[in-house]
């Protein structure tokens, strides 16, 4: 069966009695599996599952392997150590600026803070 999802039950709760084995199944972030879905072949899915579980990838980092097609440049190249030890490191632009990250700030008036640190 060629399914472009993982197996969940239909409900969270219904198989999973705590938090941490949820974790075990589901080790990336939820924005890490939203960018694995774009990836038809399971095969090619799998392979960034994993590279991304091992090179310890930020969801950027692994958004541009899978833009870059790291798994078909791997499958045919020569030197696959190299290549994937090439893809592990990271770019500048995988990197995330506060700015970025907080994209709403919160405006606490109402808290009578300083305006400076």
């Amino acid at each position: 069966m060629n399914r472009l999802s993982w197996p969940i039950p239909q409900t969270v709760s219904a198989e999973f009695t705590d938090l941490a084995s949820m974790a075990n199944q589901f080790p990336l972030p939820w924005s890490a599996y939203v960018c694995l879905l774009s990836v038809r072949d399971p095969a090619a899915r799998a392979f960034y599952e994993t590279e991304a579980l091992r090179g310890g990838w930020s969801v950027r980092q692994l958004d541009r392997q899978v833009d870059t097609l790291l798994y078909e440049r791997t499958a045919l190249s020569r030197n696959k150590a190299a290549l994937l030890e090439q893809g592990a490191l990271a770019k500048p632009c995988d990197s995330m600026t506060p700015e970025e990250a907080i994209k709403d700030p919160f405006v606490l008036e109402f808290l009578d803070l300083d305006d400076q640190p």
